[in-house]
């Protein structure tokens, strides 16, 4: 090995001989520089403090934000879909206002239920106004099923928007059922009514092929069925249970606080111990959030804290 001064630097020539003179001998240069370390500016320790504080605020923030959204956000996102789903078919029923129950052939209703919107002396002009419509709506537009009809199983459903109120008709061979609502119905209430209509043209079709007219039969039949699909009694009044002692279960700290709450309301508002209408204690319990009230009243019946006024 040789090395040279070349003005600062140094040149290394480096030749690796073996023993065996079969190989050739090879001869490879390279330089190193070698030179003092050059000091530059260094940055004084109260900016080096700045500099660390703000690469950890930096970094703090960026880990909330992940928190916030990879855990939290999800598990309010999974608190409310849970919540929904146990406030969901409250609302349905609150949202119906009447439900008419009509043979299509005839357009006479074989059965009809109605809180305060339509009057039951009038079910029959109002059947026959839904056959009128749906009949040309089938003129100008076909007889076409919707992607929605053959997603809920149907024949047809259509939903009319009269300012006033909305109406849900759901068709399947002989059966036409009809909901009047307050507001647009939901996912749910749409795949409830398609079930019910169903489970009416199962168990109806068999007395609706040679029907005579007669609805004494229905007047029995269709009410059972359409309470296993919708718990209409939510609608009627309800009153305390008498088999309950409210003081001691107070004490015992038997309720959370939205369902004292809500109790607190009821008494301050009955009347001879009943509730004319359950609907009234949601907009008198001052809370944003309304679900946690109906949530309440939904625990409150399913314990049997109050239940429904049998007529």
């Amino acid at each position: 090995m040789r090395l040279r001064n070349l003005n600062q630097s140094l040149l290394f020539n480096i030749i690796i001989s073996p023993e065996n003179f079969t190989y050739k001998t090879t001869q490879f240069s390279f330089i190193v520089i070698i030179g003092e370390p050059s000091e530059g500016p260094r940055l004084p320790n109260y900016l080096l403090w700045i500099i660390i504080v703000v690469l950890v605020s930096i970094i703090s923030a960026l880990g909330i934000l992940s928190l916030r959204t990879y855990v939290i956000q999800p598990r309010r996102r999974k608190r409310e879909a849970v919540l929904l789903s146990k406030t969901q078919r409250f609302k349905d029923l609150k949202n119906i206002q009447a439900i008419v129950i009509i043979h299509r052939l005839s357009g006479i209703p074989i059965f009809s239920k109605s809180y305060s919107i339509l009057e039951k002396h009038k079910k029959e002009l109002f059947s026959g106004f839904i056959q009128a419509i749906t009949t040309i709506g089938e003129e100008f537009v076909g007889k076409k099923v919707a992607e929605s009809e053959k997603k809920y199983g149907v024949e047809k459903m259509i939903e009319l928007d009269f300012k006033q109120f909305y109406c849900l008709i759901a068709d399947i061979e002989v059966i036409r059922t009809v909901f009047i609502l307050k507001t647009k119905s939901s996912e749910r209430l749409r795949s409830q009514i398609s079930n019910l209509v169903l489970a009416l043209n199962l168990k109806l079709s068999r007395e609706l092929e040679n029907w005579d007219g007669s609805l004494d039969d229905f007047e029995i039949i269709v009410p059972q069925i359409v309470n296993e699909y919708f718990e209409l009694y939510y609608k009627e009044s309800f009153k305390f249970s008498s088999d309950i002692n409210l003081i001691k279960m107070k004490k015992e700290k038997k309720f959370t606080k939205m369902e004292l709450r809500v109790i607190n309301v009821i008494q301050s508002m009955s009347k001879d111990k009943v509730i004319v209408d359950i609907n009234n204690i949601i907009e008198l319990v001052h809370e944003e959030n309304k679900d946690l009230i109906i949530e309440a009243i939904e625990n409150l019946i399913k314990q049997k804290i109050i239940i429904p006024v049998k007529n």
